[in-house]
């Protein structure tokens, strides 16, 4: 079966990478906490509606779309609903048209478990071998940076998944949606309800 061009205010995108460039580029544009200008709104107009939880980050409706900061140090798009409630919500979602599997919300939500442990192993390492002006040697690409342009992750072969398999292997855990929190305004992550 052939892909389905996406189609939103009358613009058409043959394939889901254009439609993230188009969106990416228009993130771009924005400074945090700028309103987006009429003819940007309808597109996301038309992108939210894509949505898989449409119906509830519109709420009452959409008094304007805005760009602005997540709290994992990135922006996204926001919504102010017309009672003034605020919500966040994903182009590449919205273009995907579908949310993510209950496996993907539970690794999402062991991500989100090991955060504190990261950034502290992180803060430990910059602290012990940070040049004179706070950098690092990038592993991966050889280039100096500072903690706040740094990832920390594991790599392979004891990738974080094959962590995470092993760990729901080894404890016979199967999951189920009941362990992970709902989704709320302004959740960027998924998170255990009971760590």
């Amino acid at each position: 079966m052939a892909r389905q061009p996406i189609v939103l205010n009358g613009k058409e995108f043959k394939f889901q990478k254009n439609a993230k460039e188009y969106f990416k580029q228009m993130l771009e544009r924005y400074r945090n906490a700028q309103t987006v200008d009429t003819d940007d709104y309808e597109m996301l107009l038309a992108l939210i509606e894509r949505h898989p939880e449409a119906d509830k980050k519109i709420g009452c409706g959409v008094k304007r779309f805005y760009k602005d900061r997540t709290d994992m140090s990135t922006s996204c798009f926001w919504i102010e609903r017309e009672d003034g409630s605020k919500t966040e919500f994903s182009y590449l979602t919205a273009i995907a048209a579908r949310g993510k599997s209950v496996y993907q919300e539970f690794f999402e939500a062991c991500r989100n478990a090991v955060q504190g442990d990261l950034k502290k192993t992180k803060e430990q390492f910059f602290d012990k071998f940070a040049d004179e002006t706070g950098k690092v040697k990038c592993d991966i690409t050889g280039e100096k940076v500072v903690i706040y342009e740094s990832h920390l992750d594991h790599k392979k072969p004891l990738t974080f998944q094959v962590i995470v398999n092993t760990f729901l292997a080894a404890n016979e855990i199967e999951i189920k949606s009941e362990m992970l929190s709902l989704s709320q305004d302004a959740q960027f992550q998924t998170t255990f309800l009971d760590i």
